[in-house]
């Protein structure tokens, strides 16, 4: 139950993505936050190459949690945006929209929106696109996405839709 030898234990199988976690969980705690920096960033190659995203994912999150805890913003901002085009769970656009200024927040939705058309994956990119649109409140935008990608997208956001454009979901249902 020896700390040290524990922590040498875990360094010794660092190959192992339990052990890995652990260490970089004890250099959290340590507040060592390079350390466990450079084992999230080795892991993150690791498992893109063995194309394992659920890994690269938890690994990125570890990454957030320690730029949050080094109170790195720029990471904590690139991070999070990274995220948010990887998975569409959108507590990241709340974190970015928290830590964004008002005054700086229109630029960059609208190079948020720029990169989502251009990075995200396909399958995710409408819903983050209807995400966005709905949050900043963008209908004309939310309208011509259900335009150009049917049905299925008219359906998902109707209730934001037809009150506005009842004419435009008629012409999609038509379709």
């Amino acid at each position: 139950d020896n700390p040290d030898s524990i922590h040498q234990f875990l360094k010794q199988h660092v190959h192992l993505d339990t052990a890995r976690r652990q260490l970089v969980q004890i250099y959290i705690e340590q507040k060592q936050f390079k350390a466990a920096s450079e084992l999230c960033s080795e892991a993150i190659v690791k498992y893109e190459n063995q194309l394992l995203p659920g890994l690269v994912i938890q690994y990125r999150k570890l990454l957030l949690e320690i730029a949050r805890q080094a109170n790195d913003t720029d990471a904590v901002l690139r991070l999070a945006e990274e995220l948010l085009l990887e998975g569409q769970d959108t507590q990241y656009y709340d974190l970015l929209r928290d830590m964004i200024s008002d005054d700086d927040w229109n630029n960059f939705v609208k190079g948020l929106i720029e990169t989502v058309k251009t990075k995200a994956r396909p399958h995710m990119r409408v819903g983050l696109l209807g995400h966005i649109y709905i949050e900043e409140k963008m209908w004309t935008e939310l309208i011509k996405l259900a335009q150009q990608t049917g049905i299925r997208t008219l359906i998902r956001y109707e209730q934001f839709l037809h009150p506005n454009y009842p004419e435009e979901c008629c012409e999609i249902y038509k379709e």
